[in-house]
């Protein structure tokens, strides 16, 4: 993204989730205004995580390169069990609620996000009308979604929520006492004090 975009997209990872490293995803294409991070999660899978900014001003040539950068990413040889794609993408006349629009480029990312198998997960405005969107492979990733107030002079409402991952974890080597197994019958008896003595 260039700084100097009008709209910034802040996408928060609590450390507490992040045991393990993010990776840049370097994908060749004329699209330049996204970043792709790939996370490795357990038994293999893989998270991809991305975040696009489409001006409302587009040409047709930046209509298309999102749409194939879209379908080249929902193909990537390193297959990704969680894809989670955000960003203001600026397609005003689409109803997500019907799924349907009225120009020609609203229609073609429609069919590519339908092609791509990504399900939108926005089901209100941020900024007068659904832009900002939230596209993943699997609706039960997220969890918990959130509409907040704007940050600073921003006339964007925030949209927080929950992805629902797992990550690998490092196995603690601390002591933990299995109190079920415990004999408290013999426990009693040791503790038995004769207060008369």
């Amino acid at each position: 993204m260039h700084e100097n975009e009008a709209y910034h997209k802040i996408l928060e990872l609590r450390p507490s989730c992040l045991r393990t490293s993010s990776i840049e995803i370097d994908i060749k294409h004329e699209f330049k205004e996204y970043v792709c991070l790939k996370i490795n999660l357990l038994n293999n899978d893989k998270l991809l995580i991305g975040c696009f900014y489409k001006s409302p001003s587009s040409s047709e040539e930046q209509h298309k390169a999102l749409n194939d950068l879209l379908m080249k990413i929902s193909k990537l040889d390193d297959s990704y069990s969680h894809v989670l794609l955000t960003g203001d993408f600026n397609f005003p006349d689409i109803n997500w609620e019907t799924w349907s629009a009225k120009d020609s480029f609203s229609t073609n990312f429609l069919e590519c996000v339908r092609d791509c198998y990504y399900q939108q997960m926005v089901d209100k405005p941020t900024r007068y009308r659904i832009n900002q969107l939230v596209l993943v492979n699997d609706k039960n990733f997220i969890h918990n979604s959130e509409y907040q107030d704007p940050i600073g002079d921003s006339d964007h409402n925030v949209l927080g929520f929950n992805f629902k991952c797992y990550l690998t974890y490092k196995n603690s080597k601390s002591v933990k006492f299995n109190y079920f197994k415990a004999n408290y019958d013999k426990l009693k008896a040791h503790m038995k004090v004769n207060c008369e003595e």
